[in-house]
């Protein structure tokens, strides 16, 4: 499995993620923060499947863009996922026809512009090869993790967890414990040290809060440290260097990690 962690830049390669998408295996995407701007088109046309962890801006920002890049008539649509709270945001706030036209009621030659599918915690569904299982967070609205399994006939070959913004949870945690051959977890680290009271209160993770989380898991499964904000990541960085932590990193943009 690959998972690619989206970035965007005008001055070469990105630094700052200041929008979030990843994407696994060129296909499935969790999050459209940037997804509208991949480079080329034909990376954005090959996916088909989009999940969303909430409705926070940096999250869903590019959606629309990327919807109408990929639109082809007489090509079955994008599937958009996200929670009943996730898709009402979609459908009052975006694709209302004020916002953005609403490309859900849209259809050309009798096929719609986009489908979107309601997804509950817990209730495991298969995406082409994918079993994925979402998991509520801790977020100041209701938000997504994503556990994501790679199959091949009756047999899981590898799993990775994409654990969007969060403060302290637990659920997730507990999930992993069942999850054989997972590889990865890619977990959010927005604050430093010194803003914990802010962390705590828009529920995000600082170094230590991060730290504490992880002790979760196994040393086995290797950590990528995500969503660094972009006014703080030099002092995260520097924090989460000196904590010397033997399975995580921080993760680089437009890289693509193979698990």
């Amino acid at each position: 499995m690959k998972v690619k962690i989206v970035g965007v830049s005008n001055t070469g390669t990105p630094t700052l993620q200041s929008l979030i998408s990843y994407v696994i295996d060129g296909a499935l995407a969790i999050d459209a923060g940037c997804l509208g701007c991949v480079a080329p088109l034909s990376a954005q046309r090959a996916i088909r499947h989009v999940l969303l962890t909430h409705a926070h801006q940096d999250h869903i920002a590019t959606l629309p863009i990327f919807l109408e890049n990929v639109h082809r008539r007489g090509e079955k649509p994008v599937t958009v996922y996200g929670s009943r709270h996730t898709l009402s945001l979609l459908r009052n706030s975006v694709f209302n026809g004020r916002i953005w036209p609403n490309l859900e009621k849209l259809s050309i030659d009798g096929e719609p512009f986009v489908r979107f599918e309601t997804i509950r915690p817990l209730e495991s569904f298969s995406i082409n090869g994918y079993r994925i299982t979402a998991v509520k967070l801790n977020h100041t609205i209701p938000t997504l993790g994503y556990i994501v399994e790679e199959t091949r006939g009756r047999r899981q070959t590898s799993a990775v967890a994409i654990v969007s913004d969060t403060g302290p949870t637990k659920e997730i945690w507990r999930q992993l414990k069942s999850i054989r051959n997972l590889k990865a977890v890619f977990l959010e680290c927005s604050f430093p040290d010194d803003t914990i009271e802010l962390a705590k209160l828009t529920r995000h993770l600082t170094p230590t809060l991060f730290r504490r989380q992880i002790e979760n898991l196994s040393p086995s499964v290797r950590v990528l440290a995500v969503h660094l904000k972009p006014a703080f990541r030099e002092q995260i960085t520097e924090e989460f260097s000196a904590m010397k932590f033997p399975n995580a990193e921080i993760g680089k943009l437009e890289t693509t990690y193979n698990f």
